[in-house]
């Protein structure tokens, strides 16, 4: 039966995946890279270096591409059937860092053709589509063996997103963004694949419209992937193959009771008892796939697995011995600020005084000497001072023996005694200063005072 496949999404930059994980259908790859020619690489199988980033995307080595074609509006440029340089020429006409790119499609086409049949059926449809909409598609066509053991017939089309002129592209075309026309594009695919298969004397027909539109109680099932797909051959259970066995259980019930409404208890019983001997033989086949690997891939995810899991617990041994060492920092700190209080009290500080003798110690006289006399520098120096050290340069210049240190203190102690010796001279001239202020007002007081005569002084003395 025709498989009813025909995905649209858009290829863009700064979208956080690669333009080939983004376009590949089942590719299980992955590749930091986010270029229109990546993406054109991975589908025609043929290497296209990408200017603008310097490199080279080859991918030459793949095996089930089967069909390539370039299809082009009929006022299009010759360089439009070139592949790399439209791809290239589709990257320099986007300036923004997230701008869109292409749009792509994944078209699932019917096993019942052959490949020169779906390549006609590929054909008329890309043309009326989208073509004639003045759309440039490059085309694609995959076939490899699908996880039923048949064929896997699809197709992978670019579709550029800019009106195409002589010298290259033009502003977006909005209206190909429309949603309805993905409506279109779905129903346009469904028509022109019936009437192939018709043609083709096929009693096979393909209905795009979901399950719920056709009135069915079905669940769709997901699509396994490339790494699923091999994995599930292997005998390798996976979680997406679990869900679609689950949906399928789940359908085959559905229509088991739509025939047979009345179930006894019994065969529940047994379906139950079917399904729990089912998943117990699951378990054990993945549990022996996990201790025996069967192909180097195999072996290779096992080894991944591992060494996730060590990771995980020396991730867990490396936060519980942080969490240890911060602690015991905690504790450190803690144990350093008591001890500090301790050492700046009081009590400490006197306790430790009477213990040693700290305000007791008698201090050397010299040193003494030396602070209370040590000489400011030159440059605070008094005019005074200047006149002092002067008058003392003939002393200094005899005394050759002396050292720096001598020296320096012989000076600091005779200008200290210049300095009290004048400080003295001027606290006694001003005491003299003060004495003669006091005598003179004593004498004036004096001479206004009226002399005494004879009578008082006689009475005075009374």
């Amino acid at each position: 039966m025709p498989v009813a496949t025909y995905s649209v999404h858009i290829l863009g930059r700064g979208s956080g995946r690669s333009a080939v994980r983004q376009s590949a259908y089942g590719s299980g790859k992955t590749l930091r890279v986010s270029s229109a020619l990546a993406a054109a690489s991975y589908r025609s199988g043929e290497p296209l270096r990408d200017q603008q980033q310097e490199k080279t995307f080859d991918y030459s080595g793949r095996e089930d591409v089967v069909h390539t074609e370039i299809l082009a509006p009929d006022h299009a440029p010759e360089w439009a059937y070139n592949r790399e340089v439209l791809h290239n020429t589709v990257e320099a006409a986007e300036k923004r860092k997230d701008a869109q790119l292409l749009r792509s499609l994944i078209i699932g086409l019917p096993r019942e053709l052959t490949l020169e049949q779906n390549i006609e059926l590929l054909r008329e449809h890309v043309q009326e589509q989208f073509v004639a909409r003045g759309m440039i598609a490059d085309i694609a066509i995959h076939d490899k063996e699908s996880s039923d053991g048949g064929r896997n017939p699809h197709a992978h089309v670019l579709l550029t997103l800019r009106d195409v002129t002589a010298d290259g592209f033009d502003k977006k075309n909005r209206a190909w963004n429309h949603p309805g026309l993905v409506e279109t594009w779905r129903n346009a695919w469904e028509q022109k694949q019936n009437e192939h298969l018709a043609a083709a004397g096929s009693d096979a027909r393909v209905d795009m419209r979901s399950y719920e539109r056709q009135g069915l109680d079905q669940a769709p099932t997901e699509h396994l992937g490339y790494d699923a797909g091999e994995l599930e051959k292997q005998g390798i259970q996976t979680e997406r193959g679990r869900k679609n066995e689950a949906i399928k259980t789940a359908n085959a019930v559905r229509a088991g009771a739509r025939e047979e409404p009345h179930i006894d208890a019994a065969a529940n019983d047994n379906q139950r008892q079917a399904g729990r001997a089912a998943a117990e033989r699951d378990d054990q086949r993945e549990q022996a796939a996990r201790e025996k690997p069967r192909t180097p891939a195999d072996a290779l995810r096992q080894q991944d697995r591992e060494r996730q899991q060590q990771r995980g617990a020396w991730w867990g041994m490396m936060k519980d011995s942080l969490a240890g060492w911060q602690r015991h920092w905690d504790k450190q700190a803690e144990r350093m600020q008591q001890h500090y209080a301790v050492l700046t009290s009081r009590e400490t500080y006197a306790k430790l005084a009477s213990m040693f003798s700290w305000g007791a110690k008698p201090q050397d006289p010299a040193r003494q000497q030396e602070e209370e006399y040590r000489q400011k520098p030159r440059r605070v120096w008094s005019q005074e001072q200047r006149e002092d050290f002067r008058k003392l340069q003939p002393y200094l210049q005899q005394q050759t023996d002396l050292t720096t240190r001598e020296r320096a203190h012989a000076v600091a102690v005779h200008m200290q005694y210049l300095r009290q010796q004048r400080e003295q001279e001027r606290r006694d001239a001003m005491l003299r200063i003060e004495q003669q202020r006091v005598n003179a007002r004593y004498r004036s007081i004096e001479q206004d005072r009226p002399i005494p005569t004879r009578e008082r002084t006689r009475e005075r003395g009374r």
